[in-house]
């Protein structure tokens, strides 16, 4: 019941959600009762048990739930049915998928909820598959939408393969999800590798996911979920970090800065995620396990980068530091090496991208810094090393979008070859990969030179939103090439290097963008 109200449903409804759960958890025990309970826009959803469909009159109404020796009864809008029994119900009615409210005609029998069930080995999962409570997502209000025959089977099939993957390969965490998870909501196909999900801390035991593309990918995203729902159990129960931090910090895992609290979260989430790379690379085969070292050594990476960025943290309680040192402890005791030298040189290459793109977004120079280092260049001297790492100012941009673009590029470069070749001509890559530009496919396909001149026509382009895309592909590029003072300079102070090349063309001399980097790089 926390949170914002949803859509314009009157308090007493959004309260009676609660009197939806009483009356649900009354029928499954066999209580003698009667409970009023809300009808919004002709449906009443009881958690485990299902949905029902009334005609109605006003968009909030009153229905009767109520039982007399087990046997159970929900009246309203002129219409009685009998919930299904608690427990050992199958099948579906073929019902059309709504993502609105049923029309005030339609009348309908119960539609209990989806199930999946899946044994590998002596380790079985049960849960329910939620398309239907309109609290089943984190924000806002979901209207029923109960799945198609099509799309159950798709996710029958894609549990009952990722189940099998996770038991064969990963049998410690299959035992954690089993005991744990009891609720799958589903949520509409991702783009290839963006997959979505999500865990919130008052729902133990359910997740949201988008639906995976193959086993792999699910059994990665419940591995990932779990941990979430641990830390969020651990809580409830002590305090990692004070209340009163109001400091945001870097998340390799995400495009916004994170407050503590929720990076702690992504710590042990993508922890978790490293931990099943650093398995799955030891029995994957093909391209797949070129994918697997990918994935394995990006991670691994992300996390130790974080750990090192709050290892003196004054915002962690004591509780706190032993918790990351405990996780530091085993990242340490997962080597990087034996792996092949491509998906380890591309996984530093998205890292690094991924924070240069970060800074281009949310750090701002010191305008005083910017007009030293203006005047020092134009004289003809040295750019000071202090004045090129002075401190930025954090403001966050709401709008950021696409730092994953060159990750997802990546993925589909390691797992399909030749098609990304074929992106270089063939049309706008951007409508294969968001928010990815041409020159990013010469870069992958290892044309450096190419990709160069490309991030310059964007940045020269006074229409173009790829800004700070365009900024961190330079630097990947004259990476490629050698030029590594400039792709230093790119890596670890990007914004300087914009703010310091708009300052000099606006004065009237506009100095190449790759030529002053590698002088500022060459300070660092």
């Amino acid at each position: 019941m926390c949170g914002a109200r949803h859509e314009d449903a009157p308090l007493w409804v959004e309260a009676g959600g609660l009197h939806v759960l009483a009356a649900a958890a009354a029928v499954r025990v066999g209580l003698t009762f009667e409970l009023a309970v809300p009808i919004r826009h002709g449906t009443v959803v009881m958690p485990t048990l299902g949905l029902v469909r009334l005609p109605y009159r006003e968009p909030w109404e009153v229905a009767v739930v109520s039982a007399v020796d087990g046997e159970a009864r929900l009246s309203g809008c002129g219409s009685e049915v009998a919930p299904p029994p608690a427990a050992g119900w199958t099948g579906q009615p073929d019902l059309p998928a709504a993502e609105a409210p049923f029309s005030a005609s339609t009348a309908g029998p119960w539609v209990p909820p989806s199930t999946i069930g899946s044994v590998h080995g002596d380790i079985r999962i049960d849960v329910v598959l939620d398309d239907i409570d309109p609290y089943r997502r984190i924000s806002p209000v979901a209207w029923p939408a109960p799945l198609g025959e099509a799309e159950l089977d798709r996710w029958r099939k894609v549990v009952e393969s990722g189940w099998a993957l996770l038991v064969r390969d990963h049998p410690v965490q299959a035992d954690a999800v089993a005991a744990t998870l009891r609720v799958l909501v589903p949520m509409a196909a991702s783009p290839r590798f963006l997959a979505r999900s999500a865990t919130s801390g008052d729902a133990f035991g359910a997740a949201l996911l988008s639906e995976p593309e193959d086993a792999t990918q699910l059994a990665v995203t419940l591995v990932h979920e779990l941990q979430h729902a641990k830390l969020g159990a651990l809580g409830h129960l002590a305090d990692l970090h004070g209340a009163d931090s109001d400091d945001l910090f870097y998340a390799p895992w995400r495009e916004d800065p994170r407050p503590l609290g929720p990076l702690l979260q992504g710590i042990f989430a993508f922890f978790g995620v490293a931990g099943f790379w650093q398995r799955q690379r030891k029995v994957a085969t093909g391209a797949e396990a070129g994918l697997a070292h990918f994935e394995f050594a990006l991670w691994r990476a992300s996390v130790d980068r974080v750990l090192t960025d709050l290892r003196d943290c004054a915002g962690l309680t004591a509780l706190g530091h032993r918790f990351l040192r405990g996780v530091a402890t085993t990242l340490d005791a997962w080597p990087t090496q034996p792996a092949p030298a491509e998906p380890l040189r591309l996984a530093h290459a998205v890292a690094t991208d991924h924070y240069a793109g970060w800074r281009l977004h949310h750090f701002r120079p010191d305008p005083m810094a910017v007009a030293a280092l203006a005047a020092a260049w134009n004289a003809g001297r040295a750019a000071s090393p202090g004045v090129a790492l002075a401190r930025p100012a954090l403001v966050s941009d709401l709008a950021v979008s696409g730092l994953e673009a060159r990750a997802v590029l990546v993925r589909h470069q390691l797992s399909d070859q030749a098609t990304v070749v074929g992106w270089r001509h063939a049309g706008d890559v951007n409508d294969w990969v968001h928010g990815a530009v041409q020159a990013d496919v010469d870069w992958i396909t290892g044309d450096p030179t190419a990709a160069i001149a490309g991030f310059e026509r964007v940045l020269t382009d006074v229409a173009s939103s790829s800004d700070a895309h365009a900024w961190s592909g330079l630097g990947l590029a004259a990476f490629d090439l050698g030029d590594l003072a400039a792709a230093r300079a790119l890596a670890h102070v990007p914004e300087m290097v914009r703010a310091l090349h708009r300052e000099l063309t606006a004065a009237g001399s506009a100095p190449g963008r790759l030529e002053l980097a590698r002088w500022l790089g060459f300070v660092l």
